[in-house]
């Protein structure tokens, strides 16, 4: 499993062998690749200006649950294969 940018590879219209609901692990991964995206500033969204006391990592969260978030999970499978979802296609796990 691996999280990576959406712009690196082609979605294919195949039918997928695994599930759309994404592990605690997965989704962790995705907020942990669009925290390190926010604080490396390459992509910073619009905030208000009185917002100035913010948490990258609670802001990356929000990004997340809302689906706005341009990342996806590279599954590996056991016949050596591998499986694209994006991040808007899942189904995260329940707070």
């Amino acid at each position: 499993m691996t999280a990576i940018e959406e712009e690196n590879f082609v979605e294919k219209k195949v039918q997928r062998k695994t599930s759309r609901y994404a592990s605690i692990y997965e989704y962790s991964a995705i907020v942990a690749a669009h925290t390190l995206k926010l604080t490396s500033k390459k992509v910073l969204p619009e905030l208000d200006p009185a917002f100035f006391d913010y948490n990258m990592m609670n802001l990356a969260e929000a990004e997340v649950d809302a689906k706005k978030v341009h990342l996806a999970i590279r599954r590996h499978l056991s016949d050596g294969t591998t499986e694209d979802w994006y991040a808007h296609e899942l189904i995260f796990p329940p707070k």
